[in-house]
């Protein structure tokens, strides 16, 4: 068995099975991983159980994504191996059932996801994130994919902020805590910070290989030959002096970029914010939300689950961020010799 324990509010319990690869989502997770999950009835365990085959008669199919018949709904890997799938069930204590050899990675996304929700209905909310801990004080910076996260953590750890996360942020009784991954840098993180970085020749090589080469089937082939640098993966000791576990949650700045060439901080109304941040959350749902579209065209009576979701995040969120100082901070495109923590 395997286990993982996120903030004592939400567990995965795993049955592995010979033929089974967990190992995605294990590593992905290993800073969550426990010996065992605590006894106690009121506990919410997401159950995995890996199986050999899962054979059902009297399939019909969406596409290659997924299949029913009248008592089951899978999703499907491109190699058409099964995962049994319903969310409500799952949460309930009922086993998803993973057939062996089911892309690791797609598994991945979903038990991410599923645990997300967990955590939701335990309180605990996640944000699309980057966060830091400031002379003892927990700062949040939600945004949407691609804004600038990790160069805002990269700029403030420079100037003696602990990080925290540069991805995803635990908020849980007014406290941060990040989701326990290693921080990954892309191909032009890794230029912008190529230093820090460490990079040996071979990958300064291989990263300019990445950023120049442009046309998909050269890229392709030369992905396939282990010729470019697109990322790479740091645990957060390399490279920050100071990682801090948790921090309590004072500041949260939206994160906005812009073509100005100056950092300027605006305010914004906490409805509009608790908006943009529930999209944005919701938009990191997506596939899974796209999965339990497919649900409910096999099953018409099954609720929506993008609205509840909607609906609960906000509502969790807006009580979690009620007495916390908000704004949202306009970056322009370079950032390196700002000083953010004035800002702040």
């Amino acid at each position: 068995m395997l286990y993982l324990n996120f903030l004592d509010k939400f567990y995965v319990a795993v049955e592995q099975r010979v033929g089974s690869d967990f190992s995605a989502s294990a590593g992905y997770f290993r800073k969550h991983l426990a010996n065992r999950v605590p006894a106690g009835s009121d506990l919410k365990v997401l159950k995995i159980v890996c199986v050999e085959d899962l054979s059902a008669a009297g399939l019909l199919y969406l596409g290659k994504e997924a299949a029913y018949n009248d008592t089951d709904f899978y999703l499907l890997d491109k190699q058409g191996r099964k995962l049994k799938f319903a969310v409500d069930q799952a949460l309930n204590g009922e086993a998803v059932l993973v057939e062996s050899g089911f892309d690791e990675h797609k598994l991945l996304a979903i038990v991410q996801s599923l645990v997300f929700f967990g955590l939701l209905h335990a309180g605990v909310i996640p944000v699309h994130s980057c966060s830091v801990a400031l002379d003892g004080q927990g700062v949040l910076f939600p945004a949407w994919a691609g804004v600038g996260k990790t160069r805002v953590i990269m700029n403030l750890t420079a100037n003696g902020a602990g990080y925290l996360s540069d991805e995803w942020t635990f908020i849980k009784d007014s406290t941060l805590f990040p989701l326990g991954r290693d921080i990954c840098l892309l191909d032009y993180d890794l230029a912008e910070y190529s230093d820090r970085a460490g990079l040996s020749f071979w990958d300064r090589a291989r990263l300019c290989l990445s950023l120049w080469t442009r046309p998909k089937r050269l890229r392709a082939l030369l992905q396939r030959f282990g010729l470019l640098l697109t990322y790479k993966e740091y645990g957060p000791s390399r490279l920050f002096a100071v990682a801090a576990a948790s921090a309590p949650l004072k500041k949260l700045f939206l994160l906005q970029r812009s073509d100005q060439q100056e950092l300027s901080r605006v305010a914004v109304p906490r409805e509009e914010l608790l908006g943009k941040m529930t999209v944005s959350f919701c938009r990191e749902m997506g596939g899974f939300l796209y999965y339990d579209s497919l649900y409910r065209f096999a099953r018409p009576g099954a609720p929506d689950l993008a609205g509840v979701l909607a609906d609960l995040y906000r509502r969790t969120l807006a009580s979690a961020i009620k007495r916390v100082e908000c704004a949202a901070l306009v970056l322009p495109r370079q950032i390196n010799d700002i000083d953010l923590k004035g800002a702040l």
